[in-house]
């Protein structure tokens, strides 16, 4: 637990019921994911270290990968999501999302096992994932350095670069 979480097991516990009043899941539905382990996460997320990782550990990203969804060379996957929140009083527009509801976006890079690799956090609803990837520390050092060794997989969404690959959306067979 101290290597993994840089906390004893009784720190964790702590931690935990401090914040379960304001992270525990209300309801079963949709597979919502346990305190503790959100604490966890969190905590697993804060410690690992973020992209990019050694070239050890890249191309073990690459070989899930491949195994996984036949990328060749992919590094790690990229989206964005929602997480629902309660209408602010302040900015209420920015944080109004396309699907209608309000929200804070969530940008995550994870590897073939879905570990993962960066999160960006804290964007208004309304903010588009290619901005995000763009104004986030990884999308500006990747614009300047580039991966060297590989690509990132994102949605349509995302601008394509030499560094971020996007599906075709109607590919036609010759």
């Amino acid at each position: 637990m101290r290597y993994r979480y840089r906390f004893a097991r009784e720190a964790i516990q702590y931690i935990v019921n401090l914040v379960a009043d304001e992270i525990t899941p209300q309801t079963n539905r949709n597979l919502a994911v346990l305190t503790v382990m959100q604490v966890l996460v969190a905590f697993r997320l804060f410690v690992s270290g973020f992209f990019p990782f050694t070239r050890a550990e890249g191309n073990k990203i690459k070989q899930g990968l491949f195994r996984v969804g036949g990328f060749p060379c992919a590094t790690g996957c990229i989206d964005g999501t929602h997480v629902r929140i309660i209408a602010p009083q302040e900015n209420e527009p920015d944080l109004v999302n396309q699907k209608g509801f309000h929200s804070i976006k969530v940008q995550e890079i994870c590897d073939h096992r879905g570990v993962s690799t960066n999160v960006v956090a804290g964007w208004p609803g309304s903010t588009h994932d290619s901005y995000i990837f763009r104004t986030s520390a990884i999308g500006s050092n990747l614009e300047g350095t580039g991966l060297t060794d590989g690509v990132l997989h994102g949605y349509s969404g995302y601008a394509c670069s030499p560094f971020l690959v996007t599906p075709y959306l109607n590919p036609k067979r010759p």
